[in-house]
């Protein structure tokens, strides 16, 4: 360690500027790697407030809560390779209802064709759940904790 922590984190307001700067890239480009750098760094922010002595236990035990009560844990699973979830990797869709034996481009209709965005999916105990929207719940939860406790 350093003198000023952990490369320059002290406490987990410190951890939190990461988070959004985690949370900005992952905004701007939505790949694997900014995915997992800002599940990793929010996952492992709850460690630092628990261990943030500016906060009292009784404060700590409630803002790790409001985590827990927003599904911090698909990111513990994610973070820790948990047996509780699955990848469901993006691919075009094809939206007739019947398999065609034997394709040729020929025969391709493309108004039966469409490309859906990518989306990023994850299984959590059998639901599939949109890798973005807890993303965007998590540094909700996180910003409106940090906003509350109006420390710097």
């Amino acid at each position: 360690m350093d003198d000023l922590g952990l490369l320059g984190f002290e406490n987990s307001s410190d951890l939190f500027k990461k988070l959004q700067y985690d949370y900005e890239r992952l905004k701007k480009e939505k790949n694997n790697m900014n995915y997992m750098n800002f599940i990793i760094c929010a996952y492992h922010l709850k460690d630092w407030i628990n261990y943030d002595t500016r906060f009292n236990k009784h404060e700590r035990r409630k803002m790790i809560n409001k985590l827990y009560k927003n599904n911090l844990n698909l990111f513990k699973d994610m973070t820790n390779r948990g047996k509780h979830y699955k990848l469901i990797m993006p691919r075009a869709t094809i939206t007739k209802d019947e398999f065609k034996k034997g394709f040729s481009w020929t025969n391709f209709k493309w108004s039966e064709f469409t490309w859906r965005p990518c989306e990023y999916l994850v299984e959590q105990d059998g639901k599939i759940i949109n890798l973005d929207e807890e993303c965007e719940r998590i540094f909700s939860t996180y910003k409106e904790i940090f906003e509350s406790i109006n420390i710097k």
